[in-house]
């Protein structure tokens, strides 16, 4: 054991038993759900740096350090680093973290925390999240908890499930097929270099197969590559982030990024999932119609698929509604509200947009109006 004079704990690395997997595609049960999702009150994460590794990361940000995770009382060994790129923001102010842990916390070895730089109402992502898993489409689960750096609070953050091997056996059964993160890629022969992998064997060939098959231009290119993807996940995917504009990650930004892609070993069939999605709530002025993925544009160009698109938007509409999105929304705004009044919350770095709270409490109203007006 060690003593960790800061917080006044007692460290300790018990091996945590692995939390078996549950078959429940939206509600798991873990600790994870429990602790950061379903809690009234978000719990703390301390973390504890020496002075040397405080240095190491304001020289060389996104570079692993060695520090002490404490969750829920326990102290993990842990390599710490920054992260972000429109959000980062160095260490001495609020960054954001990713944390691999030495010991399993209760199964999960890695933690994402994510400073929220452009939703100083922290519940973007975290809504967002559930639109998506209430749609059967994959996505992280994200909820909120404090964090404090050699005891000094940092404010709320939003803390992310990582992709990993845990998630996408909840979501595929089997997670052993190849999961790409995008960074400024798409299926172009020029942007393939964007798609970095993740875990999983690498698979050139089809990304070269699928950039191949758009290439044949229009509704013809998309029906060729519709073969190699699970397309009602497709169409409900690019539903869902043009009802929730989502208009900063692929497929609105140019070139794609903000999603993983993965192929299901057992169908051998491409499912997109989200990332990014604290810039979920924000249009910018991008209409539906200004998609810049590929596979997207080939689609509009036909009346049938453009057609097929739009019955998804409203397939989603008719979910939320019928699902309490608005109560939710309200029910997290009023957490949000609370949160500020918390000792330990920092003023945000940005400020949200006029009339933006009064745009959330009325989303779905406001946004079907937005995407009437644009068919």
């Amino acid at each position: 054991m060690r003593w960790l004079p800061v917080l006044g704990l007692v460290a300790c690395t018990p091996e945590a038993p692995l939390v078996p997997l549950q078959q429940q595609l939206h509600t798991t049960g873990d600790v994870f759900e429990q602790v950061f999702v379903a809690a009234d009150v978000p719990p703390q994460v301390d973390l504890v740096l020496s002075q040397l590794a405080l240095q190491d990361l304001r020289d060389e940000p996104r570079e692993w350090v060695a520090g002490v995770v404490v969750l829920e009382g326990i102290a993990y060994d842990a390599e710490i680093r920054l992260k972000g790129h429109g959000s980062f923001e160095p260490v001495d102010d609020k960054p954001s973290f990713k944390i691999a842990l030495d010991t399993p916390f209760h199964g999960m070895r890695t933690l994402i925390l994510n400073n929220a730089h452009s939703d100083p109402t922290h519940i973007h992502e975290r809504l967002a999240s559930e639109v998506f898993r209430s749609l059967d489409l994959p996505a992280a689960r994200a909820g909120n908890t404090w964090v404090a750096v050699n005891g000094q609070s940092r404010g709320m953050y939003t803390i992310l499930e990582d992709v990993d091997d845990r998630m996408l056996h909840r979501w595929f059964g089997d997670p052993d097929g190849t999961l790409y993160e995008l960074f400024d890629g798409d299926f172009t022969t020029e942007l393939l270099g964007g798609f970095e992998l993740e875990s999983g064997p690498d698979d050139p060939a089809l990304l070269e197969h699928i950039a191949a098959d758009l290439a044949l231009g229009d509704i013809v290119g998309f029906d060729v590559a519709s073969e190699h993807f699970d397309l009602d996940r497709f169409f409900r995917f690019w539903a869902v982030t043009a009802v929730l504009a989502q208009t900063d990650a692929w497929p609105y930004a140019v070139p794609g990024d903000d999603v993983y892609l993965y192929v299901d070993p057992q169908t051998s069939l491409v499912t997109y999932l989200p990332h990014g999605l604290d810039e979920a709530f924000f249009p910018r002025g991008r209409t539906i119609a200004q998609t810049q993925g590929v596979m997207p544009r080939r689609c509009l160009v036909s009346a049938p698929c453009r057609d097929r698109f739009y019955a998804s938007i409203d397939e989603v509409f008719a979910a939320l509604e019928a699902g309490g999105f608005s109560a939710r929304m309200d029910e997290l705004l009023a957490r949000s509200f609370s949160w500020r009044a918390d000792p330990r919350h920092r003023p945000p770095s940005v400020e949200l947009p006029e009339g933006h709270i009064d745009d959330l409490r009325d989303w779905l109203a406001v946004r079907e109006a937005q995407l009437d007006a644009e068919r």
